[in-house]
């Protein structure tokens, strides 16, 4: 209704034809239908932060039993985006990181170390952030203090490529990952999160 009435007030006030109005109201909605042929005139040019496995602004997980090092996984991918260095002999582009973290903080360090020593590499100075505490993804004001400290440093390093969640149980909030409504509601945090900074 509100779009009609939009519409209906832009054309009265222009007195351009309803065609006209109807394109200007979309462009500037940022919604729009195009033709496939459009598409594969000119097909969206892939860009990647780990070649093959994070594509830039995309929304994912790493998923896996128990003890499987996906924690680890995730800080050997994060050390490397923020130095960029390849990853398994994958590249990478680099770019600062942001790792949100819901526990484990005090082996992080140690971890890292590892990480240093077996890729012969230092994180000194790296744009790669650890959070000290965890976020709840089903809060808006606990995603806005978030998102307000990720500015801080982004105001002084960059905005990030990357930020990863680590994990998802841990930082869920009050809400409930089996339902569905919970779950839209952290999908939509994600997906403001990755809108803020245009990252992964």
């Amino acid at each position: 209704a509100n779009g009609v009435i939009t519409l209906a007030t832009l054309i009265k006030q222009t007195g351009e034809s309803r065609r006209a109005g109807i394109k200007r109201l979309s462009q500037r909605s940022g919604f729009r239908l195009i033709p496939a042929s459009d598409l594969l005139k000119c097909p969206a040019e892939e860009h990647y932060l780990i070649s093959g496995i994070i594509e830039s602004g995309a929304l994912g997980a790493v998923v896996g039993d128990t003890g499987t090092c996906k924690s680890f996984l995730a800080i050997s991918m994060a050390a490397s985006i923020s130095l960029g260095i390849p990853w398994y002999g994958r590249k990478v582009e680099k770019s600062p990181v942001v790792f949100i973290a819901g526990e484990g903080h005090a082996g992080f360090g140690k971890r890292l170390r590892a990480w240093e020593i077996h890729n012969e590499s230092s994180l000194a100075g790296a744009p790669l952030h650890f959070s000290t505490v965890p976020v709840s993804l089903t809060s808006a004001q606990s995603m806005e203090n978030a998102s307000r400290e990720i500015d801080r440093v982004a105001s002084e390093e960059g905005a990030p490529g990357l930020v990863i969640i680590d994990t998802l149980h841990r930082n869920f909030g009050d809400g409930d990952e089996n339902q569905a409504s919970d779950m839209a509601t952290v999908i939509a945090q994600l997906d403001e999160l990755r809108s803020r900074f245009k990252c992964a």
